[in-house]
Protein backbone atom coordinates (compact mmCIF):
# COMPACT_ATOMS: atom_id res chain seq x y z
CA UNK A 1 0.00 0.00 0.00
CA UNK A 2 2.66 2.67 0.97
CA UNK A 3 4.53 2.02 -2.46
CA UNK A 4 0.99 2.25 -4.29
CA UNK A 5 0.46 5.82 -3.15
CA UNK A 6 3.84 7.98 -3.94
CA UNK A 7 4.25 11.17 -1.62
CA UNK A 8 5.76 14.36 -2.79
CA UNK A 9 9.16 14.24 -4.41
CA UNK A 10 11.01 14.79 -7.26
CA UNK A 11 9.15 13.73 -10.43
CA UNK A 12 11.80 11.21 -11.49
CA UNK A 13 12.66 9.78 -7.89
CA UNK A 14 9.04 9.16 -7.63
CA UNK A 15 8.80 7.29 -11.38
CA UNK A 16 12.24 5.33 -10.94
CA UNK A 17 10.40 4.15 -7.23
CA UNK A 18 7.21 3.45 -8.98
CA UNK A 19 8.86 1.69 -11.93
CA UNK A 20 11.01 -0.92 -9.48
CA UNK A 21 8.73 -1.94 -7.27
CA UNK A 22 6.23 -2.63 -10.01
CA UNK A 23 9.04 -4.14 -11.83
CA UNK A 24 9.74 -6.33 -8.75
CA UNK A 25 6.22 -7.36 -8.03
CA UNK A 26 5.96 -8.78 -11.34
CA UNK A 27 9.43 -10.28 -11.69
CA UNK A 28 8.53 -12.76 -8.60
CA UNK A 29 5.00 -13.48 -9.62
CA UNK A 30 2.75 -10.61 -8.45
CA UNK A 31 1.56 -9.36 -11.64
CA UNK A 32 -1.73 -8.62 -10.51
CA UNK A 33 -0.34 -6.72 -7.67
CA UNK A 34 1.87 -4.93 -10.32
CA UNK A 35 -1.30 -3.97 -12.31
CA UNK A 36 -3.08 -2.95 -9.47
CA UNK A 37 -0.20 -0.83 -8.59
CA UNK A 38 0.48 0.56 -11.94
CA UNK A 39 -3.51 1.55 -11.83
CA UNK A 40 -2.98 3.25 -8.21
CA UNK A 41 -0.12 5.54 -9.76
CA UNK A 42 -1.87 6.41 -12.83
CA UNK A 43 -5.24 7.75 -10.99
CA UNK A 44 -2.65 9.66 -8.43
CA UNK A 45 -0.54 11.22 -11.41
CA UNK A 46 -4.52 11.75 -12.64
CA UNK A 47 -5.40 13.61 -9.71
CA UNK A 48 -2.40 16.06 -9.37
CA UNK A 49 -2.88 20.00 -10.53
CA UNK A 50 -1.92 19.85 -14.08
CA UNK A 51 1.47 21.25 -14.77
CA UNK A 52 2.30 24.24 -16.43
CA UNK A 53 5.89 24.67 -18.13
CA UNK A 54 6.09 24.43 -22.05
CA UNK A 55 7.13 20.49 -21.55
CA UNK A 56 4.32 19.96 -18.88
CA UNK A 57 1.92 18.11 -21.46
CA UNK A 58 4.87 16.00 -22.94
CA UNK A 59 6.26 14.94 -19.59
CA UNK A 60 2.66 13.89 -18.82
CA UNK A 61 2.09 11.61 -22.05
CA UNK A 62 5.93 10.45 -21.18
CA UNK A 63 4.86 9.57 -17.74
CA UNK A 64 1.54 7.48 -18.84
CA UNK A 65 2.98 5.85 -21.25
CA UNK A 66 5.72 4.31 -18.98
CA UNK A 67 3.18 3.35 -16.24
CA UNK A 68 1.06 2.12 -19.32
CA UNK A 69 3.78 0.04 -20.30
CA UNK A 70 4.31 -1.07 -16.80
CA UNK A 71 0.45 -2.15 -16.38
CA UNK A 72 0.67 -4.00 -20.19
CA UNK A 73 -2.14 -1.65 -20.83
CA UNK A 74 -1.22 -1.64 -24.40
CA UNK A 75 -4.75 -0.57 -26.32
CA UNK A 76 -4.62 2.58 -24.11
CA UNK A 77 -1.12 3.04 -24.69
CA UNK A 78 -1.29 3.34 -28.40
CA UNK A 79 -2.77 6.16 -28.30
CA UNK A 80 -0.23 8.28 -25.73
CA UNK A 81 2.52 7.01 -27.92
CA UNK A 82 0.76 8.96 -31.05
CA UNK A 83 0.64 12.05 -29.33
CA UNK A 84 4.26 11.57 -27.96
CA UNK A 85 4.73 11.28 -31.82
CA UNK A 86 2.84 14.27 -32.55
CA UNK A 87 4.10 16.58 -30.32
CA UNK A 88 7.96 15.57 -30.50
CA UNK A 89 8.22 14.22 -34.02
CA UNK A 90 12.36 14.18 -34.61
CA UNK A 91 11.83 11.68 -31.02
CA UNK A 92 13.79 8.68 -32.27
CA UNK A 93 13.55 6.63 -29.18
CA UNK A 94 9.43 7.29 -29.49
CA UNK A 95 9.66 6.48 -33.01
CA UNK A 96 11.11 2.93 -32.35
CA UNK A 97 9.19 2.40 -29.92
CA UNK A 98 5.57 2.82 -32.20
CA UNK A 99 5.62 -0.68 -34.30
CA UNK A 100 6.15 -2.64 -31.06
CA UNK A 101 3.15 -1.15 -29.22
CA UNK A 102 0.82 -1.37 -31.97
CA UNK A 103 1.19 -4.81 -32.21
CA UNK A 104 0.89 -5.11 -28.38
CA UNK A 105 -2.11 -3.04 -28.66
CA UNK A 106 -3.87 -5.43 -31.71
CA UNK A 107 -2.83 -4.28 -35.22
CA UNK A 108 -0.42 -6.43 -36.68
CA UNK A 109 -0.71 -5.21 -40.44
CA UNK A 110 -0.24 -1.52 -39.48
CA UNK A 111 2.64 -2.38 -36.65
CA UNK A 112 4.71 -4.13 -39.95
CA UNK A 113 4.12 -1.14 -41.85
CA UNK A 114 5.88 0.95 -39.42
CA UNK A 115 8.78 -1.48 -38.74
CA UNK A 116 9.18 -1.69 -42.26
CA UNK A 117 9.13 2.38 -41.88
CA UNK A 118 12.07 1.81 -39.12
CA UNK A 119 13.84 -0.72 -41.32
CA UNK A 120 14.81 1.55 -44.31
CA UNK A 121 15.42 4.97 -41.94
CA UNK A 122 18.27 6.32 -42.04
CA UNK A 123 20.13 9.30 -40.24
CA UNK A 124 23.56 9.88 -38.52
CA UNK A 125 23.97 9.26 -34.77
CA UNK A 126 20.86 6.50 -34.11
CA UNK A 127 23.96 4.42 -32.28
CA UNK A 128 21.60 1.24 -33.25
CA UNK A 129 18.37 2.51 -31.63
CA UNK A 130 15.72 1.25 -34.33
CA UNK A 131 17.90 -2.17 -34.49
CA UNK A 132 17.24 -2.61 -31.16
CA UNK A 133 13.34 -1.68 -31.26
CA UNK A 134 13.47 -4.05 -34.83
CA UNK A 135 14.78 -6.94 -32.05
CA UNK A 136 12.03 -6.34 -29.79
CA UNK A 137 9.27 -6.35 -32.60
CA UNK A 138 10.94 -9.31 -33.71
CA UNK A 139 10.81 -11.42 -30.51
CA UNK A 140 7.37 -10.57 -29.92
CA UNK A 141 6.33 -12.46 -32.96
CA UNK A 142 8.46 -15.29 -32.28
CA UNK A 143 11.31 -14.46 -34.80
CA UNK A 144 14.32 -15.27 -32.22
CA UNK A 145 16.79 -15.55 -34.99
CA UNK A 146 16.42 -12.25 -36.52
CA UNK A 147 16.08 -10.65 -32.61
CA UNK A 148 19.58 -11.76 -32.52
CA UNK A 149 21.21 -10.73 -35.67
CA UNK A 150 19.60 -7.48 -35.19
CA UNK A 151 21.32 -7.02 -32.20
CA UNK A 152 24.44 -7.90 -33.66
CA UNK A 153 23.64 -5.22 -36.39
CA UNK A 154 22.38 -2.55 -33.21
CA UNK A 155 25.98 -3.26 -31.34
CA UNK A 156 28.08 -3.00 -34.72
CA UNK A 157 26.14 0.74 -35.10
CA UNK A 158 27.00 1.38 -31.58
CA UNK A 159 24.37 0.33 -29.26
CA UNK A 160 24.26 1.81 -26.51
CA UNK A 161 25.06 5.49 -27.04
CA UNK A 162 28.40 6.12 -25.94
CA UNK A 163 27.85 8.04 -23.07
CA UNK A 164 30.28 8.82 -19.97
CA UNK A 165 29.56 5.29 -18.19
CA UNK A 166 28.20 2.93 -21.09
CA UNK A 167 30.29 -0.08 -21.04
CA UNK A 168 32.48 1.38 -24.55
CA UNK A 169 33.61 4.32 -22.09
CA UNK A 170 34.22 2.50 -19.31
CA UNK A 171 36.23 -0.23 -21.15
CA UNK A 172 37.72 2.15 -22.84
CA UNK A 173 39.66 3.90 -19.56
CA UNK A 174 40.11 0.75 -17.44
Amino acid sequence: DTLATPVEGSEGEIREVLAVAIGELRVHGHADAARSMTGRAIGWYERRPPESGKDAEVRRLRRRSTLLLLSERWKERLPVLRQLRKALPDAMRIRCTIPLATLQAGHPAEAARLDAELRSFQAPFLYGLPSVARARYAVALGRKDEAVELLREALAQGYPRPGPYSPREVLRHA
